[in-house]
């Protein structure tokens, strides 16, 4: 039971409860589908299994009618927290970001237990709700996903900085939900769209209010992160599809 427990994060689905003993209990919304659930457990653990700095997950269980997933506790705060509360160290908090994903793209992920998330991103587009986009724009979409070359380097799937924990000079990875293997440019997309495609929709005030930072410094800290993600990369030829192994 998460009964007096503390509520250390909450997020769009769920919330993380800390539960003593270094676990924390990640309590989803009761309209999370279970299969999810499942996926993001199964997702974590082959991810740890794999050297991936990012969590570790210990077993699924029930709180009242409610699912969770009870998980290691990690060390530090969330990296968009800290950037939020330190903005004048924003653009070396980025930098080193950069260089922790491009170190990530230099893995390879050929397990067959994780998903392409080439050709999950493309089926998504079948899915999109009418109102949101018409089908001419959900054909765009999909378009553009088949444009980008097939390859076996472990992505994220949702990277930006608040899916990231910061300890010192330390990160590890949180909601390993949609990682898989792909292209690393996915999770540059992921960038682009958390702090320059979404906050387009929301006034500075909300934005300022939301990340600490209006919007031209969320671009520029977007194009921070490209700058030194480029600079960074060891590897060139992970763009050509070819990345290292574990």
């Amino acid at each position: 039971s998460v009964a007096g427990r503390s509520v250390i994060g909450k997020g769009r689905t769920a919330a993380v409860y800390d539960m003593g003993y270094g676990k924390v209990m990640k309590l989803f919304d009761p309209a999370v589908p279970v299969e999810s659930i499942r996926q993001e457990y199964v997702l974590t653990q082959l991810a740890h299994e794999k050297g991936i700095p990012a969590v570790n997950a210990y077993e699924i269980v029930m709180n009242g009618e409610r699912y969770g997933i009870m998980m290691e506790k990690m060390k530090g705060v969330e990296l968009e927290d800290y950037i939020k509360e330190h903005p004048d160290k924003s653009n070396d908090l980025i930098n080193m970001f950069a260089g922790f994903v491009s170190k990530l793209h230099q893995m390879d992920n050929h397990d067959e237990r994780m998903r392409d998330i080439r050709a999950y991103s493309i089926s998504l587009t079948e899915q999109l709700d009418p109102s949101f986009c018409s089908k001419d724009e959900a054909e765009k979409i999909r378009a553009v996903f088949e444009c980008i070359p097939s390859a076996t380097t472990f992505v994220h799937g949702d990277c930006h900085p608040g899916n990231v924990m910061i300890a010192g000079d330390e990160m590890q990875l949180i909601d390993m939900m949609l990682c898989g293997k792909g292209h690393p440019v996915f999770d540059l997309l992921c960038m682009y769209s958390h702090y320059v495609f979404l906050p387009s929709f929301i006034t500075d005030d909300d934005c300022i209010f939301r990340f600490g930072l209006d919007k031209k410094q969320l671009e520029s800290l977007c194009d921070s992160f490209l700058l030194a993600y480029f600079d960074k990369s060891e590897d060139q030829d992970i763009f050509d599809g070819k990345v290292r192994d574990m």
